[in-house]
């Protein structure tokens, strides 16, 4: 399996922010094309957020995705995504 990723900002400027995507879902074309041109799962990363998570999945474009911060901010949310509590 491979984790598609890239550095959304210039390391050299702003570096304590790190390297945090800075539109929702930025990452997501090149998951797709990835997933397209390879035979292995692959995971989407990248300000994914539930709802595009699922998108992302039904459509194919990848195979598993991560959400850290939002697991970070709510330990839960993967439950309460399963059980239908999104708010």
């Amino acid at each position: 399996m491979i984790s598609i990723s890239a550095q959304a900002g210039n390391p050299f400027r702003d570096f304590t922010l790190g390297p945090l995507p800075a539109t929702i879902g930025q990452y997501r074309p090149m998951a797709a094309a990835v997933k397209a041109a390879i035979g292995i799962p692959v995971i989407a990363v990248g300000r994914l957020l539930p709802e595009l998570a699922e998108e992302m999945l039904a459509n194919g474009e990848c195979d598993f995705v991560a959400m850290g911060r939002q697991q970070l901010a709510d330990p839960q949310l993967a439950n309460k995504i399963a059980s239908g509590r999104r708010a």
